[in-house]
């Protein structure tokens, strides 16, 4: 229906309710120094943030109008060190100043999205980096303050990845999961499903 709502976690009640211009098709991210803002996308590829406490909008954000029909990305954001991290349905990895919502950087990473409901489009941030899935299937390292590109990762076609620790990415792909050394690509485990 469009509509975010937060309860209270011992009554269920509802504490608010905010009316998105379409349906909401991310996981809402709570994030922010002290937690103060809730942010989430809908399916007019808009990102939001509200006040977590009072549920108003502090702002939103959308990479442009469009005029024919468009992909739903189904992704969350990402936030750290004061920014957000979006993946949007142009295929672009967008940076966002997390208190006002201004770009700070962007990068075209996918140019088409055929197949894309099988693949994560949740980017991960850590330690600087922003990691997100490109076009190619390969896991893209950014750096989080310029997105300039740190590494590429293409042992094996990405569908899924998880960062266990700053100095392990590990990749899952159709039939194969592989874990690799970040700083050195070096192959740590080699896994069939």
């Amino acid at each position: 229906d469009g509509v975010l709502r937060s309860l209270d976690s011992k009554t269920g009640g509802e504490l608010w309710r905010f009316q998105a211009r379409s349906e909401i098709i991310s996981s809402p991210l709570a994030g922010g120094e002290g937690g103060g803002r809730v942010y989430f996308h809908s399916s007019d590829d808009r990102l939001y943030a509200l006040d977590a406490e009072t549920g108003k909008k502090a702002w939103s954000y959308t990479r442009r109008v469009f005029k024919t029909v468009t992909p739903r990305i189904y992704a969350s954001s990402a936030w750290a060190d004061g920014r957000l991290y979006h993946f949007f349905s142009d295929g672009t990895l967008v940076c966002l100043n997390a208190s006002d919502g201004k770009e700070i950087w962007s990068k075209k990473l996918v140019k088409n999205f055929d197949g894309a409901d099988s693949t994560r489009r949740t980017p991960l941030a850590m330690g600087g980096v922003v990691y997100a899935i490109d076009d190619n299937n390969a896991v893209v390292a950014l750096n989080g303050s310029t997105g300039d590109v740190k590494g590429v990762y293409n042992i094996i076609k990405a569908h899924d990845f998880v960062l266990p620790d700053m100095n392990t990415l590990v990749i899952a792909g159709t039939d194969r999961v592989v874990s690799i050394n970040i700083s050195s690509g070096a192959i740590l485990w080699d896994k069939a499903l």
